[in-house]
């Protein structure tokens, strides 16, 4: 070998492998310490990259989990409300059972019934207007989609979770064909001398009409008017819950009409009659003209550039509402069109429907669009048990007065409706909470819990690996310092040889 002593080649390699070993001492020393096998990118640039997008997704999906929790809190603070309402419609439904006995009841009585009605009354709007769950209210109905309708015949119905506020220009609502009721003319009669000619002494005359099972049965006798045997239809159309009405032509006051109360198909009815001529011939079973459902669509028309730029979304027509389809901005929009003869030009609108979208919406996952929205509708008295029909002219439960016989048996209709509309509600609660909220608890836990596992993987550090390769590094770092000891001496060696010729 060459011996020399200006560069001592064996010392600086073995300085180099101690140098070498020290820093792998140093990096497993930071490893166990910190517990991670990658501490900064330059541990490994692609597992820091996955590393650190599981651990965003990890913090977002607990946050998500969180949020799900909190919905199921905002859930249950509305139930208990919604509980309380069902405790006093069952004691308003009491009250009306007890103004319905009208042979035992005074005045005095029943003025006590209502005074507990309006009681009652006020307690439910309480309700409405103070539930709530933090600063936000829950059942005054500014957690639902609301709308309004403009036009003649034009009525808001619903809208789901989903539909689109309209922004001020508002929906424009075309209608290409109205619906139609099922219906049934009779012939031409004299008005006075209805009777006269068509009953004949010994004979019996009937009128028999037949709707989804059900039927009436009206006796036409000697003094039987039109207007007598209308009534007549009617009191048995409603004995026999029928939805049917009689009534006569208000162009041509000589003929019946019979009408279906619904519009749309599935509303036909059959009449029969022994009166010659008032439904076809004597036993001739006549067909009604089977109702349509209304045709149209829902859009929006929008000024761009200077020009006028109409966009209508597909509806499904049901009777006479028209329902906006799925993957369109009016998803799940309900409005009401009765026709006023305006839809005789389909490209003219008939209206407008403005409306906002303020469902609760939750974010339940970690990234984008993972939410769930559910919508609360009023509570108010005024918004319970709207739209069904009866003899006092009650708009909802607001209305009701039980200090006629009338009215306490037209308050159990309204009654019954309200605690339809209430269960209703918490029936959707329950099932958003149990099917949607609570799944989506667990769910969002299991995914936690995997992500973190595999983060795991990936970033943290085996500290068993790591403590037997911090021993072996310790040895080869005591090897090669002893070894940059022996190569430090090699320079002795010529120092002999350089003695041995020294004079």
């Amino acid at each position: 070998m060459t011996l020399t002593i200006v560069n001592n080649v064996p010392a600086l390699n073995a300085h180099r492998n101690l140098l070498s070993s020290d820093k792998a001492i140093n990096k497993s020393l930071e490893k166990i310490s910190t517990g991670l096998n990658i501490v900064r990118a330059s541990d490994g640039p692609a597992d820091l990259i996955i590393s650190e997008q599981l651990r965003s997704q990890i913090s977002g999906l607990k946050q998500a989990t969180q949020n799900a929790e909190t919905a199921v809190s905002v859930v249950q603070t509305t139930e208990a409300a919604m509980e309380e309402l069902n405790r006093l419609l069952i004691d308003l439904r009491k009250l009306a059972v007890h103004a319905s006995n009208d042979g035992a009841n005074d005045k005095l009585m029943l003025e006590a019934d209502q005074q507990e009605v309006n009681y009652i009354m006020d307690s439910i709007n309480r309700i409405a207007e103070q539930t709530s769950f933090g600063t936000r209210h829950l059942l005054d109905g500014s957690s639902a989609a609301r709308g309004v309708a403009i036009g003649e015949g034009l009525e808001f119905v619903e809208a789901s979770t989903t539909t689109m506020s309209s922004g001020l220009e508002g929906y424009d609502v075309r209608v290409d064909n109205a619906g139609t009721k099922a219906t049934l003319r009779s012939q031409d009669f004299d008005d006075q001398e209805f009777a006269r000619d068509i009953f004949v002494p010994g004979e019996e005359k009937m009128v028999t009409v037949a709707q989804q099972g059900r039927s009436a049965v009206v006796e036409v006798g000697a003094g039987t008017t039109i207007d007598l045997l209308v009534t007549r239809l009617n009191n048995e159309f409603k004995a026999n819950n029928m939805g049917l009405t009689a009534f006569k032509d208000l162009q041509d006051e000589q003929k019946i009409i019979l009408q279906s109360n619904e519009y749309g198909d599935g509303n036909g009815f059959t009449a029969t009659s022994t009166v010659e001529g008032l439904f076809g011939a004597p036993n001739n079973l006549v067909q009604a003209i089977d109702g349509t459902d209304i045709e149209g669509t829902i859009g929006v028309t929008k000024i761009i550039g200077g020009r006028e730029v109409i966009t209508k979304y597909a509806a499904e027509g049901e009777g006479n509402v028209l329902t906006g389809l799925s993957g369109s901005p009016i998803e799940g929009l309900a409005v009401r069109y009765d026709s006023t003869g305006l839809e005789d030009d389909p490209e003219t609108p008939v209206g407008k429907v403005v409306m906002s979208q303020n469902a609760l919406a939750f974010q339940v996952g970690a990234d984008y669009g993972q939410y769930l929205k559910f919508d609360l509708a009023s509570t108010y008295a005024k918004d319970l048990a709207n739209g069904i029909d009866n003899d006092s002219g009650y708009r909802s439960i607001a209305d009701i007065d039980l200090r006629t016989f009338q009215g306490a048996q037209d308050a159990l209709k309204l009654v019954v409706g309200a605690s339809n509309d209430i269960s209703s509600m918490r029936g959707k609660l329950g099932a958003l909470q149990k099917n949607s909220l609570e799944p989506t608890v667990s769910y969002v836990r299991n995914l936690t819990e995997n992500m973190t596992a595999s983060e795991s993987v990936i970033r943290d550090a085996d500290i068993a690996e790591e403590t037997a390769a911090l021993i072996r590094k310790q040895i080869q770092a005591q090897t090669s310092a002893a070894a940059q000891v022996h190569a430090s001496n090699s320079p002795r060696v010529v120092q002999s040889l350089l003695s041995a010729i020294t004079p």
